[in-house]
């Protein structure tokens, strides 16, 4: 709703510009001003000095009703030419009274929205967190078994390699013994070879000591 603006004296605000005027223009800012300056700063609306904040400019009438069906400010010469029956008019105070209410309304439940809207926003908030930590404790526990069936994995190649190596030590130890078996079968062979070579020399000098006898 826009208000009765008016300044200590009577005298246009507009840039120098000294005229007496008593109607105050709406544009970007409110100033005081007279009907050529509103004009070049382009204004929105206007209000008369005494009088009320809201102007028809359509009639130059103040604004004193309101069409509730068509949701319209009205003057005494718009409600009377363009909205008499059917039309529901009231009080434009009544309708400024009740839109206050109604934006008082819309505002309280703008700040309950807006309150839900935050502890939504601080639930799902909190769900990412909770989402990151569970996620972040599974991949922890599934790098763990990861790394704990790598481990196992390296421990059982390591246990078969040990078996692998002992099983091959054991036949080269069953190798080994055979051979020094062997040995020692060729050693007592030599020695054997050795000793009868020297009792069939020994025979042959009886022999030849026989002989000469």
């Amino acid at each position: 709703m826009a208000a009765n603006f008016s300044s200590a004296e009577d005298i246009c605000e507009g840039e120098n510009c000294g005229s007496i005027t008593d109607v105050t223009y709406y544009i970007k800012e409110k100033k005081k001003l007279c009907e050529d300056c509103a004009s070049k700063e382009g204004c929105i609306g206007k209000a008369r000095k005494g009088g009320s904040n809201l102007y028809c400019e359509k009639h130059d009438e103040e604004i004193k009703l309101y069409c509730k069906t068509h949701g319209v400010p009205l003057c005494y010469s718009c409600a009377m030419k363009d909205h008499q029956q059917p039309c529901v008019q009231q009080d434009i105070e009544g309708a400024i009274v009740e839109c206050k209410a109604s934006l008082i309304t819309l505002k309280e439940k703008a700040n309950e929205k807006l309150k839900l809207c935050r502890v939504y926003g601080d639930q799902i908030r909190q769900c990412r967190i909770d989402t990151d930590t569970h996620l972040q404790a599974l991949k922890d526990e599934i790098d763990l078994v990861f790394n704990e069936a790598i481990q196992a994995d390296k421990e059982r190649e390591k246990e078969d390699a040990a078996k692998i190596n002992q099983e091959i030590d054991e036949k080269n130890q069953k190798l080994q013994e055979e051979i020094q078996k062997m040995n020692d079968k060729i050693q007592r062979n030599e020695e054997e070879r050795e000793m009868r070579h020297e009792l069939h020399l020994a025979n042959l000098d009886n022999k030849a000591r026989t002989h000469r006898q």
